[in-house]
């Protein structure tokens, strides 16, 4: 197609050599140079300024002000990066303004106070504000929660954001149900906030059906009928994440509570529905464990279950599961240290579900043997089966260790030299 991706990691040295190389690179559609990149590096991108369509110059100091009028020449941009550079939040706001075809701003945390600069300019002006196509939105890293006249700001000129990463702080900040008014949302990462207090489920009324995506962080009183509802209204959920939540079981103390909490459970088991589109799930926080297998039990086409270091799971844990969901589907499990688990959940792993390639990390269980462990590798690699048991790390050499090898192999070593 002629169409061509450069991205280049460290090249602080490189500047004049690339700039050249670019003027004559005229098919170009994507482009990052974190940290470094420079007015002149611009000016050298204008031979690509009509298919250019992703641009990362994030971290980029030498991008200033100056450069605004550069980066607006580039019409055909969906992607720009461009967060934790020199630019003002005019001027980010300017560039936002003018190139109407950009729909991702990553890790874009400016987003809000370029709005409010662009309503500003707005207010003296016929209504309603302009709206833009930026399908993505991430909470300020500076003051992290915004207010609700801010987030209002962003429905009315973002209207089709799709991703969102928000930390909530309250109710009188801003209540968590403006979620809802963002009709097109997928992906939501959510920082704080209580199902119940906080009024979540009428978030899920709004968007949950079209939502694919759902990570929670420090998100409170998700109990059972939290659960549910999870199920009832994100049926279309393909990945689950809870991280720091306060998971709770409710336990009766008299014996009419007990009777009456028994009905109340009865009920919201007959409402519960398994996530058939979910393929993966991940837990790094303290579950009760009746609360736990109900969840295993309801992912029955999972693909990637992640375990983390602080959700406490047991064998009897698995031996529940197994009952109900023989994870058919599971390709990776993940706890990657554990006190508890033992080569008992590794058979039945491997016993019932087919297409498991990855068990990690099994050198970091303490109930698994060193022997334990090698017999297994050892099995594996007998019978020819592709099985990941431990993480290996796959690091990247650099551009110094690249060059140091060519020249290594170009040059013979100086016999007078002891280094290398």
């Amino acid at each position: 197609t002629g169409d061509m991706t450069v991205h280049i990691q460290r090249g602080a040295a490189l500047h004049h050599d690339l700039c050249r190389g670019m003027k004559n690179m005229h098919n170009l559609v994507s482009f990052s140079l974190k940290y470094n990149c420079r007015q002149e590096i611009l000016e050298a991108l204008f031979a690509s300024k009509f298919t250019l369509k992703v641009l990362d110059i994030e971290q980029s100091k030498g991008i200033t002000d100056e450069c605004t009028k550069t980066l607006i020449e580039f019409k055909h941009l969906e992607e720009l990066s461009m967060s934790k550079t020199g630019l003002s939040s005019e001027s980010q706001a300017d560039i936002i303004m003018k190139l109407n075809n950009l729909k991702r701003l990553p890790r874009g945390d400016y987003l809000c106070d370029a709005l409010e600069m662009i309503a500003w300019d707005e207010m003296y002006e016929a209504k309603p504000y302009p709206v833009l196509k930026i399908s993505n939105f991430w909470s300020s890293e500076e003051y992290f929660f915004h207010s609700f006249d801010q987030m209002t700001l962003v429905q009315e000129m973002c209207p089709e954001v799709s991703q969102m990463l928000f930390m909530f702080q309250d109710r009188f900040t801003c209540p968590l149900t403006i979620l809802g008014k963002f009709k097109y949302l997928q992906e939501l990462e959510l920082w704080g906030g209580d199902f119940y207090a906080d009024e979540f489920e009428v978030v899920l009324q709004s968007v949950g059906g079209n939502l694919t995506k759902l990570d929670l962080h420090h998100f409170d009183s998700v109990d059972l009928n939290a659960l549910s509802l999870l199920t009832v209204y994100c049926s279309s959920l393909v990945h689950l994440g809870f991280s720091g939540c306060g998971f709770i079981e409710h336990e009766g103390q008299s014996e009419a509570f007990q009777e009456q909490d028994r009905w109340r459970q009865r009920e919201i088991e007959g409402r519960i529905e398994p996530f058939l589109d979910l393929q993966s799930l991940s837990i790094s926080c303290a579950c009760p464990p009746k609360l736990l297998v109900t969840l295993l039990q309801l992912c029955i086409n999972l693909r990637h279950l992640l375990i983390g270091l602080n959700c406490p799971i047991f064998d009897e844990t698995f031996d529940q599961v197994f009952i109900e969901n023989k994870f058919q589907h599971l390709e990776e499990f993940e706890v990657r240290k554990s006190d508890y688990l033992t080569m008992k959940t590794v058979s039945k792993l491997l016993l019932y579900c087919d297409k498991i390639r990855s068990i990690l990390d099994l050198s970091c269980w303490s109930k698994v043997t060193r022997e334990e462990f090698l017999e297994l590798a050892h099995h594996m690699q007998e019978n020819n089966i592709e099985m990941k048991l431990t993480e290996t790390i796959d690091r990247q050499l650099s551009l110094f260790e690249i060059c140091q090898s060519q020249l290594k192999e170009r040059y013979g070593k100086v016999e007078w030299f002891d280094g290398d």
